[in-house]
């Protein structure tokens, strides 16, 4: 697998993440 387009990946679920975790009101 691409390391570019694998740390991109786990990047955009990360924000994705955080995200959703202040859309709960969590820190």
């Amino acid at each position: 697998m691409n390391l570019v387009l694998c740390f991109a990946l786990s990047l955009n679920i990360y924000m994705f993440v955080q995200w959703s975790a202040s859309l709960r009101g969590r820190p």
